[in-house]
């Protein structure tokens, strides 16, 4: 490291030289990449909406949307949800079912959901 330092002083032009070229092929280097700065982030969400004619607007939280929100985050392993009632643990079921049954049809010779026996 110091054979370094003392070559770079040594050859001040030289010293020089290598960082302008360095700094434009940095610059250079720059230019071409494909970026954006500001690039169109869509994050994914669920919209639920429970109409329920007649009921007020917490009625309608409280008995419709908290226990069909609570399902449907119930539904992956991930969330750390607990499926204690009955939707939230026929949602999972329904995906299990679904989910072999489409393995079945695959694995059959004509890959259709029609010619698995149920």
């Amino acid at each position: 490291m110091i054979r370094l330092t003392q070559l770079a002083v040594a050859k001040r032009s030289v010293t020089v030289l290598v960082t302008i070229g360095l700094l434009l092929a940095g610059v250079f280097s720059w230019s071409q990449l494909n970026q954006e700065l500001l690039p169109d982030i869509q994050f994914p969400y669920v919209v639920v909406i429970t109409p329920l004619p007649g009921a007020s607007a917490q009625d309608v939280s409280t008995q419709l949307t908290q226990p069909i929100v609570r399902a449907i985050g119930g539904h992956s392993f991930r969330s750390g949800i607990d499926r204690v009632t009955r939707m939230e643990k026929a949602i999972l079921a329904a995906d299990e079912l679904t989910g072999f049954i489409g393995a079945c049809a695959l694995v059959r010779p004509t890959k259709k959901v029609a010619d698995v026996p149920v």
